[in-house]
């Protein structure tokens, strides 16, 4: 009986230090198998098992909502990168578009040449954050 109620108490300390790392985690499984080394605890033996067990689930119960959690705010941050990237990319077609207009007016094929030159390494980033985008969405 001291030996299932020493189980409890560690799972217990466990559960109470809402840490959800694969050592814990692995820590509970082994704490779970050693349940049958203790052996038959005679007439408490059922209700020693309920309150392991409830421990038990609880903490598994909370790594999973935990995990959730964690998955819901990693989500949300690659959604975040997508929309900074796309608001980037609104920019700098703002911007071709106001290059394109400068160059077909330019006094010389100097000046249209630099801004053209300034239109071609826009699209280089517009390439570069459209891919990123992609490489984001595929991890979705």
């Amino acid at each position: 009986v001291s030996d299932k109620k020493a189980l409890i108490s560690q799972v217990t300390e466990i559960v109470e230090a809402k840490d959800y790392s694969k050592a814990i985690s692995d820590k509970m499984k082994e704490l779970q198998a050693s349940w049958k080394d203790t052996g038959f605890a005679g007439k408490q033996n059922d209700q020693l098992w309920t309150e392991f067990k409830a421990k038990l689930d609880e903490f598994w119960q909370a790594k999973k909502a935990d995990g959730e959690q964690k998955h819901a705010k990693w989500l949300e941050n690659q959604k975040g990168a997508i929309a900074r990237r796309r608001t980037q990319i609104t920019k700098f077609w703002d911007e071709v578009k106001e290059l394109k207009a400068k160059a077909m007016s330019a006094r010389s094929k100097e000046e249209s040449a630099d801004l053209m030159a300034q239109v071609s390494g826009l699209y280089e980033k517009i390439k570069e954050l459209e891919s990123q985008i992609g490489d984001i969405e595929r991890k979705l």
